[in-house]
């Protein structure tokens, strides 16, 4: 027996079976969610185009690219449907898998060859397969820019690394084609490429022409970025997107331990980091410059979302995507290739069986969400009364106003009409009444128990929850 090929044809097998599995539940019983997709509900859903303009502006937010993939839905014939999105979203992960088997192939193939390609293969499959299932939550929800820019960041650091190593410009040029996209589907990225290229222009040893000037490019490309957002947004912004999130926390340390509950990794990358900024400065060890730069530009990113008070943990995938291959990399070169196989192979197997614990939770919240907004329109087209109700003054008003705006946008496209929403702040309930009740109101617990005192006298009955929203009917 072939050892080698049976070795390559199973983990090639475990790679393609999990990464069909996956790739299968992005697609099956594909509908919008009452969240951020009303954005679609708006432009591709009725075949207009989308950008991220007209959303972000207004809370300082500037990824104009973010969303303009999707327009390539408008060239098929069934391109403004739920599944085409989702149908989409798979197309995008498989590519998402496909650039992390060349990345994570490569940096074996290159530097650790002779530790045996067999042990390597199956370590490359159970990093591919720990990113994937730890980043799938971006390919299964239309809306996050994570899904681009994951895509990018891998394609980015993978024809860097080959020009680094070759100093050919047709690796060169399509990494920094990547870097330039991508700066515009996430802010924090150009600033982060800004720290790559500068440890490497600071630390790589031997710097050539070719090399100084790709570097100077990474910096033109973030001076571009910065120049364009302030002119274009940071001027005119009428809240921060930081200050628009009153859900975050405020504290120091309990901001921190937040981050580090939700991405663990983040905790020993920011140790190593300090590590290796030793090595480099004082023991002068510079021949891993390039990871090292991958990693300092993860701690400046994770600093960055840190310092803008931002700690829900799909904001640090991009984080872990660039100190990730680092660390793989200085754990070869420490360590035996079977040990570092063991700890792959425990993450992978850790997030593979947590996703599939989670699919069945991601599939009801597409079909509860559905259903509720179903019901809220058959109701509205039996001549029922659509009330909002809001109280005074809750925490987070924006939260609120999204959300209406998110049930708007569901009901109208059930319609196929425009439907008019009333607001309502004082109970005065007619017979033939729908009212939508957001969470948000509960934070201000007076007028809150007031609302269900009138529910009980006024003879209201709760139809569906779904998340963030309660919908009473008159009986």
């Amino acid at each position: 027996m072939n050892y080698s090929k049976t070795n390559n044809v199973t983990a090639y097998s475990v790679l393609i079976f999990f990464a069909s599995v996956l790739t299968f539940f992005i697609i099956y019983n594909a509908n919008w969610l009452v969240e951020d997709d009303f954005m679609f509900l708006r432009t591709t859903v009725l075949g207009k185009t989308i950008s991220s303009f007209a959303f972000t502006f207004k809370y300082g937010r500037f990824f104009p690219l973010a969303l303009c993939d999707y327009n390539i839905l408008l060239l098929i014939p069934f391109g403004t449907t739920a599944t085409s999105h989702y149908i989409w979203m798979s197309c995008l992960y498989l590519f998402f898998i496909f650039s992390l088997y060349i990345l994570f192939k490569k940096i074996y193939e290159i530097y650790f060859k002779e530790k045996g390609m067999s042990v390597g293969l199956w370590i490359v499959v159970t990093c591919i397969l720990y990113m994937a299932a730890k980043f799938y939550s971006m390919y299964y929800n239309v809306i996050y820019p994570e899904r681009i820019t994951l895509i990018l960041m891998s394609l980015f650091i993978y024809f860097s690394l080959l020009f680094n190593n070759t100093e050919k410009w047709k690796y060169g040029i399509p990494a920094l084609i990547f870097a330039a996209y991508m700066s515009y589907c996430k802010e924090p990225i150009s600033g982060a490429l800004f720290v790559f290229a500068l440890a490497n222009y600071l630390f790589a040893p031997n710097k050539s022409k070719k090399k100084k000037l790709f570097y100077w490019l990474l910096f033109a490309n973030f001076f571009i970025f910065i120049s364009l957002y302030y002119f274009v947004v940071f001027k005119d912004a009428t809240v921060l997107f930081s200050n628009a999130n009153a859900a975050e926390t405020t504290n120091l340390l309990t901001r921190f331990i937040k981050i580090m509950t939700g991405s663990k990794i983040l905790l020993p990358a920011i140790i190593f980091a300090l590590f290796r900024f030793y090595k480099i400065v004082i023991k002068h060890e510079k021949e891993y410059i390039f990871f090292d730069g991958l990693l300092f530009a993860g701690i400046a990113y994770f600093g960055a979302l840190f310092l803008l008070n931002l700690t829900y943990t799909y904001y640090y995938y991009i984080v872990i995507l660039m100190v990730f291959p680092s660390l793989i990399f200085h754990s070869l070169r420490y360590f035996s290739s079977k040990y570092i196989l063991v700890v792959t192979a425990v993450l992978s197997l850790f997030f593979v069986q947590k996703q599939m614990r989670n699919i069945p939770t991601f599939q009801k919240n597409r079909t509860e969400a559905y259903e509720a907004m179903c019901i809220v329109a058959d109701y509205v087209k039996n001549g029922y009364q659509l009330f909002w109700y809001e109280t005074d003054l809750p925490q987070d008003t924006g939260v609120r106003d999204w959300r209406k705006e998110a049930v708007s946008s569901y009901i109208d496209y059930l319609s196929k009409a425009s439907i008019q929403i009333s607001d309502i702040s004082e109970p005065n309930f007619a017979s033939k009444t729908v009212i939508l009740y957001p969470d948000e109101n509960n934070s201000n617990g007076q007028e809150a128990d007031l609302f269900f005192e009138y529910v009980q006298k006024d003879n209201l009955q709760l139809k569906k929850k779904i998340t963030g929203i309660s919908i009473y009917v008159s009986k």
